[in-house]
């Protein structure tokens, strides 16, 4: 019976060895069994930075107050961006705040062709354009996670420089105005968490600068002031992000 027994220990030992060296062997990534996958939660706590890009459809407005007449515009062009960002899990609650920078491609050449005087200014031998030429924004987000993805939704403080320029056929600038606006900006989008430390995604935005003060706009010429003129300006973008998320609480990820 003590031989059997004694039989039996070194029998289940062995097998036990045997194991451990499988497990040893799969981490050393040699053969022998199924790969070891990473299989933590996608925990989206981090500070992160990152780049965006894509497009984005400007609406101006410029009251002419001196005559009560005005103009709009609209532009389609390109935005290109940085943000730096804070966010926290509470389960599958995420909350965290962002601040953007945010540029716009925009050429104003694109509206200099008046037709047979059918520009739109109150003066037809004029194109009134506008644009925002670049955005700050600041505020909260609050998403859901769902594993690897996180839908969110975002708002906000938001401030832009809005340019307005007269141009006649030659594409020169006859009214020149420029004034920093502020408002908010609202928006949402959905996270993918391609890795523990690189996040990509898609954002939508609408941004209100809202009517910015009375002021004179002049010649940039003679450098002397045409007349008052009050702005407005909003924007809508839908744009690809890319980051880079650090949380102290994953280190190395284990070996395959």
């Amino acid at each position: 019976m003590k031989v059997r027994i004694q039989g039996m220990l070194a029998t289940s030992a062995a097998a036990a060895a045997l194991i451990a060296s499988a497990g040893i062997a799969q981490a050393d990534g040699m053969p022998g069994g199924p790969a070891f996958y990473d299989t933590r939660p996608a925990l989206w706590t981090g500070i992160y930075v990152g780049g965006e890009s894509g497009w984005n459809e400007d609406n101006y407005h410029v009251n002419f107050t001196d005559f009560g007449t005005h103009a709009g515009s609209t532009k389609d062009g390109v935005n290109v961006g940085l943000f730096l960002g804070a966010q926290y899990q509470f389960g599958s609650i995420v909350v965290g705040a962002e601040a953007n920078l945010i540029g716009n491609e925009f050429d104003f050449a694109d509206n200099k062709a008046v037709v047979n005087g059918n520009g739109n200014c109150p003066n037809p031998t004029l194109n009134c354009v506008g644009r925002v030429t670049d955005v700050f924004t600041i505020g909260p987000r609050i998403g859901f996670a769902i594993g690897n993805w996180m839908p969110y939704a975002t708002g906000g403080y938001a401030s832009g420089s809005v340019n307005f320029r007269a141009i006649n056929a030659a594409g020169v600038a006859t009214e020149w105005a420029d004034n920093r606006q502020d408002g908010y900006y609202i928006g949402g989008g959905l996270d993918w968490k391609v890795s523990h430390h690189v996040i990509v995604g898609i954002e939508y935005r609408h941004t209100d600068l809202g009517t910015g003060p009375t002021q004179f706009d002049f010649n940039p010429v003679t450098g002397a002031n045409v007349e008052h003129v009050q702005q407005r300006a909003e924007s809508d973008s839908v744009m690809l992000r890319g980051s880079l998320i650090f949380n102290p609480i994953y280190g190395p990820a284990p070996l395959k």
